[in-house]
């Protein structure tokens, strides 16, 4: 049982030949505790990124309606296979409808700009 001031580890294991303990680690029976670092927990077991989901989302910037449609394929594609990559198709879809909607409403402003500076050329 473990009080205060002890240190009970269930990954403590005896110390390797060759391996200095400190003073505290041989009053607690010359045991050592094993310390495992990672990136991330469970990197490897990641299912890998979807590179569809990588690709809509460059492309939402620059060809707002293509990224729209790459980040549609992307999502059904995630659903289907498990990939990761569901958050970066979303935000295509959203970045490349906002652009698209945005790039129409300034050729309308732009459009009737024109007509109403040199007037109506079709029969209006």
């Amino acid at each position: 049982m473990a009080g205060w001031g002890s240190v009970a580890s269930p990954s403590a294991v005896p110390a390797p030949v060759g391996v200095r303990l400190t003073d505290r680690q041989v009053r607690q029976g010359g045991y050592a505790a094993v310390v495992t670092l990672s990136t991330s927990p469970g990197a490897r077991d990641q299912a890998p990124l979807n590179q569809l989901a990588v690709v809509a989302f460059v492309l939402a910037f620059f060809a707002g309606i293509v990224g729209v449609i790459i980040g549609a394929i992307a999502l059904r594609e995630i659903a289907r296979t498990g990939q990761r990559g569901r958050k970066l198709a979303v935000a295509a879809i959203l970045i490349g409808s906002v652009l698209a909607i945005a790039f129409v409403g300034g050729a309308v402003v732009v459009f009737f700009s024109i007509i109403d500076r040199n007037g109506c050329a079709y029969p209006c």
